[in-house]
This record gives structure tokens, sequence and C-alpha cells, in this order.
């Protein structure tokens, strides 16, 4: 049932953003007739046309309709968003990604050190340019690199409560720091109103997001809101104790805490400019200091792509390309050139990670048995209560 429900979002949201979308450029006349268009000639102050039957003609420029902002109604296609894009700039945009994995594959050590699981940097990266293209070559998307990197660390310790709940509060991490970085991206710079709302929102999100945190790290107010009793009587209880003490394990681990949040801060913001820069090498509209919209507006896709509600975030990153910057930033043309670049930025640094994966050197070095203890017992030594 899931995976149907994925598959009617993809489908919906790949419907709402391929709706008008044409690989040719086409022009609404002012007589109502939708014509293909071959060449404008701003000097002659005509254009020519592809007429429905097939026949080329030359027709004076005041003949296009207008919209209500006074410019004239063509529509651009995918070739011209193409040819008219600057290549070099394009190519430059993978040389700004560059430090995004293995930034990420130092946040990924540091969030297990706080575990007090050993895992060195070599081993860090492999498993994050593995699971970076497990995230591109299976249909479930983001989820399928989690799962991988989660099995070789459990595998390398016996604290396997553990390595799992790290692998989920290292994707917690990053999308609190992405979203964070959005909503002051929005509030600093956004022009657009709408794009100003989404900032309010978000900022309102991640202030209680701070509140519940707070709530549940400290031992005074959980004793007082918490029940006496309460996680005894509930299924699984000695690892929801365990998944517990891991989490707020974090806190007594603040240098590596607060390094896995740097670390995220820069690889959002290398991977944000990276993508920033495609939308310009593709000739988007970035006059009246919007650049702090393309930071806004892309880093909300990547939030979005991220959510596993569409086959590999498919559709639904670009639909809120298409919400917040169609006809305000660029043409859907352009958008749709944007979104291909910033997968095909993702795709090609992932590329590295198929020898890791396909060859089994993802494998970590067996650890020496951890000793167990009352917050870090092994899965097969969990403390009776």
């Amino acid at each position: 049932m899931f995976t149907a429900i994925r598959a009617v979002v993809c489908a919906a949201a790949l419907a709402y953003v391929l709706h008008g979308v044409t690989w040719y450029d086409h022009v609404d006349l002012a007589d109502g007739q939708r014509c293909r268009l071959i060449g404008v000639d701003e000097t002659a102050g005509s254009i020519t046309v592809e007429e429905p039957d097939g026949e080329r003609s030359v027709r004076p420029l005041d003949s296009v309709a207008v919209d209500e902002a006074g410019r004239y109604r063509i529509t651009y296609g995918l070739l011209t968003a193409w040819r008219d894009s600057r290549k070099a700039l394009l190519l430059l945009t993978l040389a700004v990604f560059t430090p995004v994995t293995f930034l990420q594959s130092l946040r990924f050590q540091l969030m297990f050190r706080a575990q007090e699981i050993r895992l060195s940097y070599w081993e860090s990266v492999r498993l994050c340019f593995a699971g970076n293209f497990l995230n591109f070559a299976t249909p479930i998307g983001s989820t399928a690199g989690d799962v991988f990197k989660a099995y070789h660390v459990a595998r390398h310790t016996e604290r396997k409560t553990e390595a799992l709940t790290t692998i989920l509060l290292d994707r917690c991490v990053g999308l609190g720091v992405l979203a964070l970085l959005v909503g002051v991206a929005i509030e600093v710079g956004a022009q657009d109103p709408l794009l100003r709302s989404l900032g309010h929102l978000i900022m309102a999100g991640i202030a209680v997001g701070i509140v519940l945190m707070t709530v549940f790290f400290s031992e005074r107010i959980r004793e007082r809101l918490l029940p006496t009793g309460l996680i005894k009587r509930l299924p699984a209880e000695q690892q929801i104790r365990r998944v517990d003490a891991a989490t707020r394990r974090l806190l007594r681990h603040l240098p590596c805490l607060g390094g896995a949040a740097v670390c995220t801060l820069l690889l959002q913001f290398c991977a944000l400019s990276a993508f920033v820069l495609a939308a310009y090498a593709l000739q988007m509209d970035f006059s009246d200091s919007k650049v702090f919209d393309y930071y806004a507006c892309i880093g909300s896709g990547n939030v979005v792509a991220a959510i596993p509600i569409s086959f590999q975030g498919l559709g639904t990153s670009e639909a809120v390309y298409r919400k917040f910057m169609l006809g305000s930033h660029g043409t859907l043309s352009q958008l749709l050139c944007m979104a291909m670049a910033v997968r095909l930025i993702h795709l090609c640094w992932a590329l590295p990670g198929a020898m890791v994966a396909l060859t089994g050197s993802a494998r970590l070095t067996p650890a020496a048995p951890d000793e167990p203890n009352a917050n870090s017992a092994p899965d097969s030594a969990i403390p009776a209560e």
C-alpha cells in the first residue's frame, strides 16, 4: 500500500510539473492561435512562426499576445534552455560540489564517535559514497543508502541499537540544519512574499523543535511530564530505553554534535551553491538580489525530496520549484533543466560509490568487543530492569 501511495504521489507531482512544458518554443498570438516559434527578429519587429498546417510565415511582433505584466506570451522549450546555457559554468558546479561527500563522511564519523562506536574516516567515506549511489540506483530513494549503512555498521559493532539510532539521528541532523539554512536565507534576503511566509513557518517549526529538544534532554522536565512506569508498559521496553539513551548521549558529547552540525552547515552550503550556480548557468533571472530566493527554493526542494513520499523524490522537488519560481525566476523549461542539473550533480558524485557497493569493499574492519555497561550494552546483553 505504501508503494502504491508513493507511485500515486510521484505521478501526480510529475503531471503537475510537466503540464505545459514543451520541447520547442511556442508563441501565443493575439488572435488566439498557438504556433511553434522559429525565431524573433527584434530589429525588424517580426517573428517567424510555423503555422498549425506546417507552413512558415512572418508576422509582426505586435501580433503576439501579452500577459498581465505586458510581457510577450512566448513559451521557451527545453532545447532553448539548454542551448542558451553557459556550459563551462555547468561543469564548474561539479567542482563546487566536491567537498560535500567528504564533509558528510566526517559528520557520519563524528555521530558514531558520540556513541563510542569507532569508525575510521576512510571507512566512513566508503559507506557514504556507497549509500549515495544506492540512493539513485534503487527505486526506494534515499532510504536505500541509510539501510545499506545501517547494515554494515550494525555488523561492525555489538551495540546494534545504538548504531541504527545513530543512522536516524544523522539524517535528522542533516535535515534540521538544512531547514535552518533555508529559513535563514529566506529571513535574510528573500524577496518573494510567498517565500517570506514559508520562512516564518520554517522558523516557527525550528523554535518548536528547540522547545521539544529542551524537554527531551531535561531530566527534571521529563520526570514531571512523563508518568511513572510509562516506558515499562510499552512493547520492546528495553530497545526503547536504548534508543532514548543513545539520543541523549549526544548531549554529553557536545564537541561531536557541534562538529557534526558544522559539517552539515558547510556541506549544505556547498551543495546549494553548486545548484544555484547551475541556475545561473541556465540564465535564469537573478535580478533584484534574488540569489537568496534560489538558496531557499532549492533547499526547500531538497528537504521535500528527502521525505520518502515519492520514488527518488521525483516530481516533488520539481513541484516546489514550479510553485515558488515559475515566471518570477525562470521559464518552466529552465526550471526543469535546473532540476535535471541538480540530479545529475548528485549522480556524478555518487558514481564512485558504485565500485564500493558492487565490489563489497564497504565491509568494515571487525571491531573489538565493546565492554557492556548500563548505557551501551550489546544487544545480546541488555540489562534487566
